[in-house]
Order: structure tokens, then C-alpha cells, then sequence
């Protein structure tokens, strides 16, 4: 996604370069984080997976690469009733999307003309064909993982299930190379960026359940499942700003756009202050549709949907944990990431190591 710049605020860059460090306020939720009791080993695995495809072998990329903490997000979003084998598809699962993503990001792929023949294969993996274009060498290994992995979720979706999966997997290949002219359009665009709307019929799939089209296609199911998608590319936004910050990388995130593209967003912190007023509210509406599909799913005595309205209110608490215990985004060995929610100043220079953290149940070691 490319942004369109007024030349009006062209003297934004000039804040940017000062800036030093910024305040992250306390994020409140509405329900709590819950985690799959099969966690930590689910996360070893799915680690050791991936590895071999990265080509992580030493014990020490292995420990760092693991402080990433990828398939916790699988593990939080998963409702604990769920059979260990289909939640450890999704701690896979998360790992291979998260470095997808970050292939698709490296230059050599972007810049080269790749991004839209990769992004054709990834689909047809993904769809079950064989028929997609010539990869080059150093495409090969995570369209393997793609062949190895695809084939059992799909196995695992019914019908309806996997066409919205591969819906939403078609709508995230659309929104590369992108251009917008306001933060609305961005946010549009964003909300289909970002892995989270795929996962929602791999949360069915976790179920066990195949919840039909006049279901999940509804004015309200969509509403809330958009409010929960908006919450979560925001929460990734919010995060993800330092280390892009640090590493220089393009800044086309809530943050800077909002900083690039609103009159009313002057700073940094202006941009983050708005960011978590918004996340309070995708949160509100999210609770307001989600009380309309209940009573409607009480109402028809559909259990499949009330079983799902009531794994999905894990997505938001969980998306946001992700966040705050990956390294990904705060740097290894970062005290600041102790197993809990913190908040306050975050100081933007480059990341020193700090002492390990104290044990906790969602800091697995490898």
C-alpha cells in the first residue's frame, strides 16, 4: 500500500526525525485473555516446524527466533475445548503467515516484480492447485511449508468454511501495491492487510463447525467480525511503529499516515492518543453486534453459532497479548516483555539487552 502525501505536511518529517520516544497508554479490555491448555508445547512444535523451513539451526537462532513467540497467537485465539492437532495447525499456520508477510516485504521480492507471482502461488497452494508460476530459489522453502501444511486445514474446513477462507486469502493478495489518498481508505485496505480475517473460519475450523452463508454472511456477523479486524491491524500498527522506526523500513502504518494525511493529528502521540480512543471503540462495536448474534442465535436455538460468538471473544484479548509478548516488535531479552500487559514510555533507540525474563506460563523457553 502506497500513500498519496499533501505537500502541506511535508513538515511532519522534520517531527520524525526528532522524534526520541513516545507514551503507549494502558489498553483496557473487556475480557480477559485465555489460553489453549496445550500452549507450550503447541508452540515448541510449531517452532521446530518452521525452523526447518527458515533454515534456523543453531541453538542460539533458535532461542531468538523462538522469543517471537509466533504460535502463541494460535494458542490464545483458540478456544481450549479445541483438539490439540487442529490448534497446533494453527500455531503453523501463524508462523507460515508471518513469514510470508515478511518475504514479501524484503526488497528482493518487492522491488524485483515478484510480489504479484508469489502471491498467485501462494494462492493456488492454497486452494489446492499445482498450476502456479515458476518460484525462484529463495521462494522455494515457505511455498513447500504451503504445500505440507494447506492440505490438512483444508481437509479440516467443510465447505462454506474453506470458501471464506479462501475468500479472505484472495482479498489479502489484492491489497498490495495499492495506492490511498486518506487514512479512511488506508483503513479499508488495512483491515484486509493484515492475516487476522482469514482466521476467523480457521476458528470454526477449530470447532469443528461449518456455519452457513446465511450466517456468516449477514449484515451483523460481518459487522462484528470487522470490528474485531479493525482492532487487531490497529493493535499491530500501535506495536510495530518503534521497530519499523528503528530499522528505517517504509512507514505505512496508522501512525504515520495519520500523522502524513490528518490536519488534526500534529505529532506521534496525537496519532497513538487517537489510535486507543479507536481501539476502545472497535472494541464497543464489536460487544454491541455480538450481543445482537446472540440473542438472534438463543432465539433459533443455533448452538453451532453461540459456540462460535463465544470463541470469538477471545480474538481481541488475545490478539492484544500477542502483541505484548512478542519480541518481534520490542527487541530480545527486553524487559518490558515479561508475560503481562504493560504500558507507558517507549524509548526509540536501538534495543539493549536486558536481564531474562522471570518464569511465566507464556514465556516458553526452546
Amino acid at each position: 500500500m502506497e500513500a498519496i502525501v499533501s505537500s502541506s505536511k511535508i513538515h511532519v518529517v522534520e517531527h520524525l526525525l526528532s522524534l526520541k520516544s513516545y507514551s503507549l497508554p494502558q489498553i483496557l479490555l473487556a475480557h480477559p485473555v485465555k489460553c489453549h491448555p496445550d500452549y507450550t508445547s503447541i508452540c515448541k512444535e510449531s517452532d521446530e516446524w518452521i525452523f526447518s523451513y527458515l533454515g534456523v539451526t543453531s541453538p542460539e537462532h533458535k532461542k531468538r527466533q523462538a522469543q517471537w513467540r509466533v504460535p502463541s497467537f494460535a494458542a490464545f485465539l483458540t478456544p481450549p475445548s479445541s483438539p490439540k492437532r487442529r490448534t497446533l495447525l494453527g500455531g503453523k499456520f501463524t508462523w507460515l503467515t508471518t513469514a510470508l508477510d515478511d518475504q514479501l516485504d524484503e526488497s528482493k521480492i518487492s522491488q524485483g516484480g515478484r510480489s504479484s507471482q508469489y502471491r498467485d502461488a501462494i494462492l493456488s497452494i492454497f486452494s489446492g492447485r499445482s498450476d502456479y508460476p515458476a518460484i525462484l530459489p529463495a521462494e522455494v522453502p515457505l511455498l513447500r511449508a504451503c504445500e505440507e501444511l494447506m492440505p490438512e486445514i483444508r481437509s479440516f474446513m467443510l465447505p462454506p468454511t474453506l470458501n471464506r477462507f479462501l475468500a479472505y486469502t484472495k482479498q489479502w493478495s489484492q491489497t498490495f501495491d495499492v495506492a490511498y489518498e486518506s487514512t479512511q481508505v488506508f483503513k479499508e485496505l488495512r483491515r484486509d492487510n493484515v492475516w487476522i480475517t482469514p482466521y476467523f473460519p480457521m476458528i470454526e475450523m477449530f470447532l469443528g463447525l461449518g456455519l452457513g452463508d446465511d450466517v456468516a454472511g449477514s449484515k451483523d456477523f460481518l459487522a462484528a467480525q470487522d470490528a474485531i479486524s479493525d482492532h487487531a491491524w490497529m493493535v499491530n500498527d500501535l506495536f510495530s511503529f518503534a521497530k519499523e522506526f528503528r530499522d528505517e523500513k517504509k512507514l505505512s502504518n496508522i501512525l504515520s499516515v495519520s500523522l502524513l494525511m490528518d490536519s488534526c493529528v500534529h505529532t506521534i502521540q496525537d496519532a497513538i492518543d487517537l489510535v486507543c480512543t479507536e481501539l476502545q471503540a472497535k472494541e464497543e462495536e464489536f460487544l454491541y453486534y455480538h450481543g445482537i448474534l446472540v440473542k438472534r442465535a438463543q432465539a433459533g436455538n443455533n448452538q453451532d453459532l453461540l459456540r462460535y460468538l463465544e470463541a470469538i471473544l477471545a480474538v481481541i484479548p488475545g490478539n492484544l497479548h500477542f502483541h505484548y509478548i512478542t519480541v518481534r516488535y520490542h527487541g530480545y531479552n527486553n524487559p518490558c516483555v515479561n508475560g503481562e500487559a504493560w504500558h507507558g514510555k517507549v524509548i526509540l533507540q536501538p534495543n539493549t539487552l536486558g536481564p531474562p525474563p522471570k518464569p511465566h506460563p507464556y514465556l516458553y523457553d526452546i
